[in-house]
């Protein structure tokens, strides 16, 4: 009995004990003077800012702009003002923005119409401007450009037999050298004073080696005074070709063009030569023209 009533105290006082606990009472020792730390303010950063809403742009409106402003407005922000408009469109297709839109575009055309009828003017008034100038398209004009090309062709490579020799590289095997020798042939019947020196390269690797070729049929041409050489064909061509690219490969080893120029022909070098001076001498004779109408 009296373990029992002993057993029944202990576990009422630990219930009391736990209830006490749970129920926390103020401590009256709080603050600075008691060694209390305040806790510190987070401070407030960018991430953590409620940053504000954007506001909607004003709406782009056609009279914000006068007729003048829009006619001799930069060409760049013009075409960002049309993009501008352009989206205002879209997003909000009314009427206005649409017509605004379509109105900006038709002054877009219209420039760019004057732009194409000045520049017509000026490429007619001064000839050096003219595409016909330099290519003609017409069929008199052409034939003749064409006629005069191949004389110069011609009387170059004729003038450079002494000068220079052609490696031919072939193969017993290939069957594209049959047709190329064919070629060459009546080459040598055109230009009988040039030198045409076979290479087997089944025979002769070490010059196949030397020169670097890779494939037949090849035809290279050498510069017979200072050994200097370039490739002028590259597999079976025809004469046309071979003469055009041995015309230019010749000037080119003879020094009087580079590669900048490569294909120019000499009356092409000589008109160029001083072409440069001439535009802006002509830009000065204009330019005074317009200051004296224009005071």
């Amino acid at each position: 009995m009296l373990k029992l009533l002993t057993l029944i105290c202990t576990m009422a006082a630990v219930v009391l004990s736990g209830q006490a606990a749970a129920l926390e009472l103020p401590n009256p020792k709080r603050g600075f003077w008691w060694g209390e730390r305040a806790q510190e303010e987070q401070p407030v950063t960018e991430e953590t800012a409620d940053k504000a809403p954007d506001l909607p742009a004003p709406p782009l409106r056609l009279s914000d702009f006068t007729p003048e402003e829009l006619w001799t407005m930069p060409p760049s922000e013009f075409s960002e003002l049309v993009e501008k408009f352009s989206h205002q469109a879209i997003q909000f297709p009314t009427e206005e923005n649409a017509y605004a839109y379509l109105a900006l575009n038709d002054i877009s055309r219209r420039k760019a119409l004057e732009f194409t009828n000045i520049t017509s003017f000026v490429s007619q008034r001064y000839p050096e401007f003219s595409p016909g100038y330099d290519h003609p398209t017409n069929v008199p004009g052409r034939q003749s450009l064409l006629a005069r090309q191949a004389q110069e062709r011609q009387d170059v490579i004729s003038s450079a037999a002494n000068e220079f020799g052609l490696l031919y590289f072939h193969d017993p095997s290939c069957s594209a050298c049959v047709a190329q020798e064919g070629i060459l042939q009546f080459f040598n019947r055109k230009y009988p004073s040039w030198g045409i020196r076979p290479v087997n390269i089944r025979m002769e690797p070490y010059a196949a080696a030397q020169f670097g070729v890779q494939r037949t049929p090849t035809i290279i041409a050498v510069h017979l005074q200072s050994d200097e050489w370039l490739p002028v064909t590259n597999g079976a061509e025809s004469l046309d070709n071979i003469e055009e690219r041995l015309f230019w490969t010749i000037r080119y080893l003879r020094g009087e063009t580079n590669p900048q120029n490569f294909g120019d022909f000499q009356y092409q070098q000589q008109r160029d030569q001083n072409r440069n001076h001439d535009l802006f001498e002509r830009y000065q004779y204009i330019q005074n023209q317009s200051s004296r109408s224009n005071p």
